[in-house]
């Protein structure tokens, strides 16, 4: 996508006017515009440089944390975090209409999509969208050099570039925490499945029929396998 193209596009989303089928949308005055990264040859979709700058764990949908701990016994924490993964597993699926060639799965990883988004002020700037080792969080730009002093991004690209995610003060990435997951969650879900590869195992996770699931495993499987387990759970 050219950049002249993707500006007018985010630009647009922001205003209401979403483009699901070219992986854009927005809410509020807050526009994304989602890429897959490791299906374009695009010279400014890149992970070079980033980091992330925010866990969207703590921010989504109903946090545990506000509670009282002291009312909060074990079965409630139980329920909360598979209520917690169903959820975020259904903002995946709908992440992965957004994005068709998404893939899902990897070591530390679980997924990991490009965006480039807008604010309801016009700042606008390029970040990560990934499910890691914290959980559902965002990533960014601290700098657009590399540590020898070399341009990370293209200088059509780079000119684009008006505000460093960095510098959000908590409100304003609650705010936009908040129009992220609204602008995703009003698209359909897709199904999808993918291993995810941790310190305590393999989990089997996705979105079958429109359902989310989990699933560890307790030795390693084949492509194969794996496929013939998911057609064979029981919804």
């Amino acid at each position: 996508m050219k950049v002249k193209t993707l500006l007018r596009l985010v630009s647009s989303v922001a205003d209401g006017k979403d483009q699901v089928s070219l992986g854009a949308v927005g809410f509020n005055g807050f526009g994304f515009v989602f890429q897959d990264i490791f299906h374009s040859e695009v010279l400014y979709l890149t992970t070079k440089g980033s980091s992330k700058f925010c866990s969207l764990g703590l921010l989504l949908k109903r946090n545990i944390f506000q509670q009282d701990f002291d009312q909060l016994n074990l079965s409630g924490l139980r329920e909360y975090m598979v209520e917690k993964d169903n959820y975020n597993l259904l903002l995946a699926g709908s992440l992965k209409t957004l994005i068709p060639t998404l893939q899902f799965g990897g070591d530390e990883r679980f997924f990991f999509a490009w965006m480039f988004m807008r604010t309801p002020e016009g700042r606008q700037f390029p970040a990560s969208f990934y499910y890691g080792q914290s959980g559902m969080s965002l990533g960014g730009w601290k700098t657009l050099e590399d540590a020898s002093g070399k341009k990370i991004f293209p200088d059509d690209f780079e000119s684009a570039i008006n505000f460093n995610p960095f510098e959000f003060s908590r409100s304003n990435l609650e705010d936009l925490a908040k129009a992220l997951e609204y602008s995703i969650r009003r698209v359909p879900v897709s199904d999808f499945y993918g291993v995810y590869k941790h310190d305590f195992g393999h989990t089997l996770m996705g979105v079958q029929y429109g359902k989310p699931f989990t699933m560890e495993l307790y030795r390693s499987m084949n492509d194969d396998e794996i496929k013939r387990l998911v057609d064979s759970y029981v919804f």
